[in-house]
């Protein structure tokens, strides 16, 4: 978790310090945080944990764009009846207007347990900080790399070491898809390797081609990647080449240039690695009280 401040002569942010201790939690740790830079009454925005939460997709129903985060209880009544939650608490983005045909019908929808919110929010708030955005993890990366997705399909890719990889699709700044990807075992052996890189990015592949079907017309492809895994397999020449194989005209591969965002004189590679990743967990900003 960054702590930044913003610049105001260049609008970039600045790296004051950074926390990850997956070891900690938050109600230990955050409270020393939020001493140690001064940040006690400050707004924050709240990133819950990516496996707190559910996603699903329904058919957007025939009542007035203001009326359906209101009607979702009803709307998504049958899938929730299928989950395991208690009390959810539900929110909802439209699919984006550059969609066509079925997915332009599309509506996202997020669930949570009220109470594992409420929860967070509390433990967030107890430790000096004042929330007053909840989000998730797919809306937040879409704000994140909304600015490199201008007149681009950006395909926001996040190989984790514990959990399924996600594949987040933007455009012009706009959420447009969320899927899951098949998990990538780095101990195999090179065959093995090889198999799984093809089915990764085959399946890959089979969703950004539906997308790019769907849209209203041709759109360059930008492919940016993160995670803690992905900084043994930016070095590896066989995920690339089997990438080529399945992606002939890519305009960009690679991780985020946060350069353009944070100044990062003095900061390692390795560190803005992290950082990229981290940075969707919800940086903590300086603020007005």
């Amino acid at each position: 978790m960054p702590v930044t401040s913003c610049d105001s002569d260049s609008d970039k942010l600045i790296i004051e310090g950074f926390w990850s201790d997956a070891a900690s939690g938050v109600a230990e740790a955050l409270p020393d945080l939020v001493g140690q830079y001064d940040l006690k009454r400050h707004n924050c925005a709240l990133v819950l944990p990516h496996n707190s939460y559910s996603h699903f997709t329904l058919n957007k129903p025939s009542i007035p764009h203001a009326e359906i985060r209101q009607s979702l209880p009803w709307v998504a009544q049958e899938r929730l009846e299928l989950m395991s939650y208690h009390t959810p608490v539900l929110d909802a983005c439209l699919a984006s207007d550059l969609l066509e045909g079925k997915e332009h019908n599309k509506i996202h929808v997020f669930v949570s347990e009220e109470s594992h919110v409420r929860s967070c929010v509390a433990g967030v708030n107890a430790s000096g900080l004042k929330v007053d955005t909840v989000t998730v993890h797919e809306l937040a990366a879409t704000s994140f790399i909304g600015g490199w997705s201008q007149d681009s399909l950006v395909s926001y890719v996040v190989i984790s070491a514990s959990e399924a990889t996600s594949l987040i699709l933007v455009l012009n700044g706009q959420f447009v898809a969320y899927k899951k990807l098949p998990a990538i075992n780095l101990a195999a052996t090179a065959d093995l390797q090889r198999d799984q890189f093809n089915l990764f990015w085959a399946e890959m592949a089979r969703h950004i081609n539906y997308y790019l079907d769907c849209l209203d017309k041709k759109y360059s492809l930008k492919f940016f990647m993160s995670g803690e895994v992905w900084q043994n397999l930016e070095k590896s020449s066989l995920f690339k080449n089997v990438f080529k194989e399945h992606f002939l005209n890519v305009s960009s591969f690679g991780g985020v240039d946060l350069s353009s965002i944070l100044e990062v004189e003095g900061v390692k590679s390795d560190m803005l690695n992290v950082l990229q990743h981290d940075l969707l967990g919800g940086a903590m900003m300086y603020g007005s009280d």
